[in-house]
């Protein structure tokens, strides 16, 4: 019949594809794009429900090394950024970042900076998300020093980044932000206010990228200041809530801010922050996100509030279950490749 249907090999049968993709690979390059990405989203998919091992997501990745479709590279950097979210534990922390460079590195190494003239728009998104992974993930501090100097030259008016990239740049640049540099971004968003919607939409999100936890307070209780207008502030607690660095302190503020500050916001903004409280799927918060959930339940986000629990509940113990995976997984690359 007709339907969405998901496919399933054995292991043996799993391995004997993954060198058939890289004797493509070293090939003709028989393998489009669209089938190279039903094979990274479909392994993905049961890899999440538990239907496959995450080293044999892991394993096809390794043979898509120098991918260079964009919308490939995109659904990688999907399910890699699921995994550094939710997944890495601090034991696995190193080894992931180093897989995320070594898959990265050599297409940045490709596509650089800058965008030039004569560019692609799917090579521009391309770099964003290689920079992201690499600044966000792979925590590689060249990428992260460049970055930085590449924003203060952007503040300072002597080198103005390129719209396309920017934002990016500026949220990399942040990871390793102090106060300082907070006070110069948040200068730099509400000067731009009345200019350039664009560049205030930059500088406002790359405030959630600071990691300084001193500093990820201050982006946490900006949220519910007049700094911030309240119909931005849905799409900045999400990402916050989602971050290994930023989350416990978004959700304290969530926590403290919600009957004087979203229990009487429009719905579609409560909703919102549902939402955001779902993305909490780690067995450190589960309980209290679903108890406080509950708490808060009314009819105007009852539907929400339902779904943010069904996501809990089943994002949780995905997140376990390759916690313990990953380590494994990443600790002998060369059996993946056997």
């Amino acid at each position: 019949g007709r339907g969405f249907y998901r496919w399933q090999m054995d292991d043996a049968a799993d391995r004997m594809l993954d060198r058939g993709v890289r004797e493509l690979d070293r090939g003709v390059r028989e393998l489009g794009p669209e089938e190279r990405l039903s094979l990274v989203d479909n392994i993905w998919a049961l890899t999440r429900t538990g239907r496959a091992s995450l080293a044999s997501f892991l394993r096809r990745l390794d043979t898509l090394a120098g991918e260079e479709d964009r919308a490939v590279i995109a659904s990688i950097s999907d399910a890699l950024t699921w995994l550094s979210s939710y997944a890495v534990r601090e034991r696995t922390e190193k080894p992931f970042a180093r897989f995320v460079d070594a898959f990265y590195r050599p297409i940045f190494e490709k596509v650089g900076w800058r965008p030039r003239e004569d560019e692609d728009p799917d090579t521009r998104e391309k770099r964003g998300r290689v920079i992201g992974m690499l600044g966000f993930h792979a925590a590689a501090a060249d990428v992260r020093r460049d970055a930085l100097d590449r924003a203060l030259r952007h503040l300072d008016g002597v080198e103005p980044l390129h719209p396309d990239g920017a934002g990016v740049i500026l949220g990399v640049a942040a990871t390793d932000g102090d106060n300082e540099l907070w006070d110069r971004y948040v200068a730099r968003m509400q000067t731009a206010q009345a200019t350039d919607a664009q560049e205030e939409a930059r500088f406002r999100h790359a405030l959630i990228a600071f990691e300084d936890e001193a500093v990820v307070r201050r982006t946490a209780d900006a949220i519910f200041s007049q700094l911030i207008r309240s119909q931005d502030r849905g799409l900045m607690i999400v990402p916050l809530l989602q971050g290994r660095r930023t989350r416990a302190a978004g959700w304290e503020a969530v926590r403290d801010h919600w009957d004087t500050d979203i229990a009487a916001a429009e719905p579609l903004l409560k909703q919102r922050f549902v939402q955001a409280v779902g993305q909490l799927s780690l067995p450190e918060f589960r309980d209290e996100a679903m108890a406080f959930l509950e708490s808060k339940r009314t009819s105007d986000i009852a539907e929400a509030v339902k779904q943010s629990l069904e996501r809990l509940r089943v994002n949780t113990l995905a997140a376990e279950r390759l916690a313990r995976e990953l380590e494994e997984a990443l600790a002998e690359p060369a059996s993946r490749l056997s």
